[in-house]
């Protein structure tokens, strides 16, 4: 079970305890959450945390008080290439506020009372999507690997490590220039290259 990060941008003791209560009562969410604080002059702590944890959902605690730190939190995860489930956490949210946090870049919300019938559907439908995205992830890799293995094939190179496809998908970039390229590997696997 991957964790999941909660981003506490309010300091609302309320709101975090009612959020991991129900989390802490629900069978059905399976979550392992980590908590840390956002600091607006303290960015690199969110970063180090969001890089070492690497989390399948991260939940932003938004308090009434502090809905612009919150949104200020939002816009800096989404500056960076991180994609993950944004999901906003919030006591009341008026509809203006709803939509300025999705323009900056939540992508689900949930407000109090927080239940674990409005926790539990959302946290499977974001898993849900995450897994058909690696599923076509991985089938689109499968079929470029296999249309490169017949194209190598062709031309007399064998091969299909994963690596050494990688590397063969290069070849395709480099062949429409005239750009001389040096061909490098391991000792003893020195073979003919033609250009």
């Amino acid at each position: 079970m991957r964790e999941s990060l909660v981003i506490d941008t309010c300091s609302d003791s309320r709101l975090r305890w009612d959020f991991g209560n129900v989390v802490d009562e629900s069978h059905r969410l399976e979550l392992k959450l980590k908590t840390v604080d956002f600091e607006p002059n303290h960015r690199s702590r969110l970063d180090s945390a969001l890089t070492r944890l690497r989390p399948e959902l991260i939940f932003c605690l938004l308090g009434n008080d502090w809905i612009d730190r919150g949104r200020e939190c939002i816009r800096c995860l989404r500056s960076s290439s991180r994609r993950q489930p944004l999901i906003a956490v919030a006591d009341r949210l008026s509809s203006d506020q709803v939509i300025g946090l999705f323009q900056d870049g939540i992508t689900d919300f949930v407000v109090t009372p927080i239940r674990e019938s409005s926790l539990v559907p959302r946290v499977w439908w974001w898993r849900s999507l995450d897994a058909a995205r690696q599923e076509g992830e991985a089938n689109r890799e499968t079929k470029e690997h296999a249309r490169l293995q017949r194209l190598l094939e062709s031309h007399g190179i064998v091969g299909s490590s994963r690596m050494f496809l990688q590397e063969a998908a290069k070849m395709e970039t480099f062949a429409e220039t005239d750009a001389p390229v040096l061909v490098c590997g391991e000792p003893g696997s020195d073979a003919p290259v033609d250009r």
